[in-house]
């Protein structure tokens, strides 16, 4: 069914794990090679903690010095981070015969991971969801909804452990529930 599969996974996300052992499930049922993806975006990961001024307009404009190397100190936390639970889960693949490996890229997520599907052919992409929608999606904006609509391959959105249980133990309509 399946030769090549990339999982994008948010390690930023709580629920992470469960989406893997998704992911690593349907990858080891179709006997498909697995190609797990991080994407880290220094723009968008807002992790250096603004402080707040106060008897002035607010937030400053501009990093001083200490803020900008605080910044890059988290972020390099997190990509090393990042490596090392990529690395557990590339030999947790191993050790149940799916050939596996990861990629750690920079960029913009959703443009990220459908460049990524072409450049490794791969069959489908899976992606996370955090179930957001209308105007929160809107703002926020959403990287299933990005790769589900421009990526080169079939795409599944798995969803959240809790929301997933959530809508099996509620009664939704058909129109409400896209279950993986």
């Amino acid at each position: 069914m399946f030769d090549r599969i990339l999982a994008a996974l948010d390690l930023n996300d709580h629920d992470y794990e469960h989406l893997f052992n998704q992911m690593l499930s349907l990858a080891k049922q179709t006997q498909a090679k697995l190609v797990l993806i991080q994407v880290l975006d220094a723009e968008s990961d807002y992790t250096a903690s603004f402080p707040y001024y106060a008897g002035t307009t607010g937030y400053p404009l501009v990093f001083d010095e200490t803020l900008w190397s605080r910044h890059q100190a988290e972020y390099q936390a997190r990509k090393e981070n990042g490596k090392r639970i990529l690395t557990k889960f590339v030999e947790a693949a191993a050790n149940i015969g799916v050939e596996a490996k990861f990629i750690q890229a920079e960029g913009d997520a959703g443009k990220t991971i459908c460049g990524c599907a072409q450049t490794e052919n791969v069959d489908l992409v899976i992606v996370g969801s955090h179930g957001r929608r209308g105007l929160e999606e809107f703002l926020i904006g959403s990287v299933s909804s990005y790769v589900m609509h421009r990526a080169p391959c079939a795409v599944m959105i798995a969803r959240e452990k809790d929301r997933y249980e959530e809508v099996m133990n509620n009664n939704y309509s058909e129109a409400d529930v896209s279950v993986p």
